[in-house]
């Protein structure tokens, strides 16, 4: 029986999601140290928590975001390997 989705697909999508995930987490740490465990946790630690909650969970949900949109639209040209969007030739390649 075939499958309805090609593992190619498949796996753009796994590394969509790992790429994704690691940026965003890239992003949100430094944040969520900064704000969260720095100026709030002292006045407020529950507020703290909250923060470096968010920041734990939403990397995750992008990556997921992106895995699906891979999933359901398939792999973007700009990210096939078999397109044709960046495939200028080298300055070696040329007559």
């Amino acid at each position: 029986m075939g499958k309805i989705i090609p593992a190619a697909t498949r796996l753009a999508a796994k590394r969509a999601f790992v790429r994704t995930t690691t940026q965003a987490y890239g992003a949100s740490i430094p944040t969520a140290l900064t704000v969260g465990l720095i100026s709030d946790a002292l006045a407020d630690p529950a507020k703290a928590a909250i923060t470096v909650a968010a920041a734990a969970l939403s990397p995750l949900l992008a990556g997921a975001a992106s895995y699906f949109s891979f999933l359901g639209q398939g792999i973007p040209t700009e990210y096939d390997a078999t397109s044709t969007a960046f495939s200028k030739p080298y300055p070696e390649d040329l007559p």
